[in-house]
């Protein structure tokens, strides 16, 4: 159980509708839904019936609503407390993350460097890319001042501003059915004759666009499905639906039943920390950015 499956819980034990919950939360509904799934997976409890397309709390899910709705009511308040006891006022500074295994890694080091070395209080949101909120209105409406995502979804905006953490491409995702389990690397011309999910954000991303381009271009038999959601995209792979195209920092080392194969297209991604261009005035801009550049260079030979 953690703390992502409990606030999916609460929102919907609140809303009572994955659609609002998904607004509030900045999440898509499959990534609420499996969060929900997980915990009463856990708990070996059913919280929601979601018969008749209502949702509605169980008999069990109202008291463990009730009751987790007060703990965590009593934990919001413990850490404003302790909080306020501190004698210099800190800046709250908020990070959208995508929660990708990677970020498992090395995120706990960049917030150790940041807390050792920065007088900030830094508040930390999932942010979903195939949920409908446009991500970077997150940070022109000041609902984060950082946001770790990749660069071409902000290429076209000039007030934003970019930081790399890291280059890589495109992977072929296959499951251990798939001959391109086996492989090292793979081609666009073992494409031929393949049903193809290719992951992609509601608003196309240029590198997505180039690679489908150069698919299209080759002239191989193939079929290509965009879909914005990666669970979504993950479960055709395993149910044996077709391979998926996804950006290589999504890898998971610990998906055995899936096998990330890299793509020998040239097609680079960037994927690192984005801003508001007038946050690289704030004392604390170039320290936050170089302790996420420390922590990755520490973790990625980890991964």
């Amino acid at each position: 159980m953690n703390s992502n499956q409990i606030r999916c819980f609460l929102s919907v034990g609140k809303t009572l509708s994955f659609t609002q919950s998904a607004q509030e939360l900045f999440l898509s509904q499959s990534t609420i839904s499996k969060n929900i799934k997980n915990l009463e997976a856990e708990l070996n409890v059913k919280l929601l019936d979601r018969s008749h397309q209502q949702v509605k709390l169980t008999a069990k899910g109202e008291i463990f609503f009730n009751q987790m709705l007060k703990i965590n009511q009593e934990i919001e308040n413990l850490i404003i407390k302790v909080q306020t006891q501190d004698s210099e006022i800190s800046p709250t500074v908020y990070l959208g993350y995508m929660d990708i295994p990677f970020e498992e890694i090395y995120l706990p080091v960049a917030i150790r460097l940041i807390n050792q070395h920065l007088n900030i209080k830094l508040r930390m949101r999932i942010v979903d890319p195939s949920s409908t909120i446009k991500l970077s209105d997150l940070l022109k409406r000041k609902n984060l001042d950082f946001l770790i995502y990749q660069k071409d979804y902000f290429v076209n905006d000039k007030s934003i501003g970019f930081y790399p953490l890291l280059k890589k491409g495109f992977s072929v995702l296959a499951n251990r059915d798939d001959p391109l389990y086996f492989q090292d690397n793979a081609s666009i011309s073992d494409f031929e004759n393949r049903n193809i999910w290719v992951w992609n954000t509601g608003e196309l991303l240029p590198t997505v666009d180039k690679l489908i381009n150069e698919i299209k271009a080759s002239g191989i038999n193939c079929s290509i499905h965009e879909i914005s959601d990666s669970m979504v995209l993950t479960d055709y792979v395993q149910s044996n639906n077709g391979i998926g195209l996804v950006p290589s920092i999504l890898y998971d080392k610990n998906m055995v039943s899936l096998r990330y194969v890299p793509l020998k297209e040239n097609i680079p991604i960037y994927y690192g920390i984005a801003y508001l261009k007038e946050t690289e005035s704030k004392n604390y801009f170039r320290k936050v950015i170089n302790s996420f550049d420390k922590a990755v260079n520490i973790s990625k030979n980890k991964w």
